[in-house]
């Protein structure tokens, strides 16, 4: 993909992967595809620099940051080797949840007592992991399930019938004890990862802000939002990628959810970015436990940074 867009729009996608690794608490190494699997792309390090320069020049946007999530995607148990596109379907979930600026975490089964919301999937789970499950719904968690083959098999991939899920594998919401189990009969992983389907998207979007607010930005304009002890750093990605260039947003305004007792009085908002060198300092409002502010320009890569 790379290679077929030529040199210069093919760098800019590089900058965009470094600056979405870094924004995800991530690192990125780049290397040239020197006759890969015949392909061939070698990026511009000019362009590249500024990238490089930002994240020495700017360590506090990048360490030491911390993000308390009440909802998760849980990767699936174990993989059906006779259906291995399940990881995926879990990452087609999270993205779409990115796109829509609600924040969440990744996690295996075993960390679900950590949050209020999860997000299941795959066909083969063992008893015990189906009554960590229930244990959690009945204790006041919400689980959110998809596929009408979900734990339909046991740990050795073998047909296993659960009684205490064939009542809930039903389109809609099902009250157990103190929780909710909500289902979509449909395989909606599948249907976002191999289709992006708008419709599956804002089902599933519906469903979460029901329990979880969202982050506010334009279309195409990912925030991610951390702390830093008193410090609060905002990552703010542009995906708005057309005619091989990313089209530069301007005075556009982000709402951003802060943890409670998050303290804003005295402190500064300023907007950084590899693509400037000044930094941008802006005025924010906050009402109750959120602050809206205004991005003055995006190409790629800003941050914004409150303390």
């Amino acid at each position: 993909e790379l290679a077929a867009l030529g040199q210069q729009a093919g760098t800019l996608l590089v900058n965009h992967q470094f600056a979405e690794s870094y924004a995800n608490r991530g690192y990125y190494m780049y290397s040239d595809l020197e006759d890969f699997l015949g392909l061939t792309f070698m990026a511009d390090r000019t362009v590249m620099l500024p990238y490089y320069d930002f994240i020495r020049k700017y360590p506090e946007a990048l360490t030491d940051l911390n993000q308390k999530n009440n909802l998760a995607v849980v990767f699936p148990p174990r993989m059906n080797t006779a259906n291995p596109n399940q990881k995926e379907w879990a990452f087609a979930i999270s993205a779409t949840l990115s796109e829509a600026n609600i924040q969440h975490d990744f996690i295996d089964l075993e960390k679900i007592n950590d949050y209020k919301i999860i997000i299941v999937n795959g066909n083969a789970w063992s008893d015990e992991e189906v009554e960590r499950m229930f244990t959690f719904i009945k204790n006041g968690g919400t689980v959110i399930a998809y596929d009408s083959r979900f734990a339909s098999l046991d740990e050795n991939y073998q047909n296993k019938f659960r009684s205490q899920l064939s009542g809930l594998k039903n389109n809609g919401t099902h009250t157990l004890g103190k929780g909710k189990f909500i289902f979509f009969n449909e395989d909606m992983g599948w249907q976002l990862w191999a289709y992006q389907k708008p419709a599956e998207k804002a089902k599933l979007v519906n469903v979460i802000q029901q329990f979880t607010k969202a982050d506010v930005a334009p279309k195409t304009v990912q925030v991610i939002p951390y702390t830093s002890g008193e410090r609060l750093v905002v990552h703010i990605l542009n995906y708005d990628f057309q005619n091989k260039d990313f089209l530069e947003k301007k005075d556009f305004q982000v709402q951003i959810q802060i943890p409670g007792g998050f303290l804003t009085a005295g402190k500064t908002l300023k907007i950084v970015s590899p693509e400037f060198d000044e930094e941008k300092v802006v005025e924010f409002q906050r009402s109750e436990n959120a602050i809206s502010f205004t991005v003055p320009t995006l190409r790629i890569w800003d941050v914004g940074i409150l303390e």
